[in-house]
């Protein structure tokens, strides 16, 4: 089973998750095949691919770290340890800026793309899992699964700037350009 899905700006790349294989399958977006399994770890979970298809980025839930793929070569370059059951994942359009949510921790931290290390951290509601960044990359977007809210995090201070109440057990949010409507799935209802 499927667990994440991203794909490279012109299509060229896909990554998919899959934690009951333990797996990420690189596909090529223009002759649909599996060109590359990765083992990144035991939990792989939430992903993101830079706009070029270079590099991508796997949060593994049962690892608490993020793996860092080389693409192009096919390689794991680096696991950034992070908070406890990383989840969901996000990426500014440069890649300069990674953002992930800590399940278990109550927390969305930053790494920095150039030197691949977390530089900061920001506690949002229970439970976070789906981000989603806005048209502006300004603001990042939490689904808290526990707290049935979303965190609105303001990137310059690195702050809660907001709280939004939504519906019951939020797993995903995305920012809807150019209506800046945010649309979020609650598993319990709808």
């Amino acid at each position: 089973r499927s667990a994440g899905i991203a794909v490279s700006k012109e299509g060229g790349r896909l990554l998919v998750t899959s934690p009951q294989d333990a797996g990420v399958s690189m596909i090529d977006g223009k002759d649909p095949a599996v060109v590359k399994v990765f083992h990144v770890g035991d939990g792989p979970l939430g992903v993101a691919i830079t706009r070029d298809g270079s590099r991508g980025y796997v949060a593994d839930f049962y690892g608490h770290f993020v793996s860092v793929l080389d693409l192009d070569a096919g390689e794991i370059l680096k696991r950034v340890p992070v908070g406890h059951y990383p989840s969901g994942l996000v990426l500014t359009r440069d890649g300069a800026r990674i953002f992930v949510a800590e399940r278990e921790d109550n927390t969305v931290s930053e790494i920095d793309g150039m030197t691949l290390t977390t530089v900061r951290t920001v506690r949002v509601g229970q439970h976070p899992f789906g981000l989603s960044l806005d048209s502006d990359e300004k603001r990042l977007f939490v689904a808290n699964v526990e707290s049935n809210d979303v965190s609105v995090i303001g990137l310059d201070q690195f702050e809660v700037i907001k709280t939004i109440p939504v519906g019951e057990r939020p797993y995903g949010v995305a920012y809807a350009a150019p209506s800046g409507r945010l649309i979020v799935t609650n598993q319990v209802d709808g």
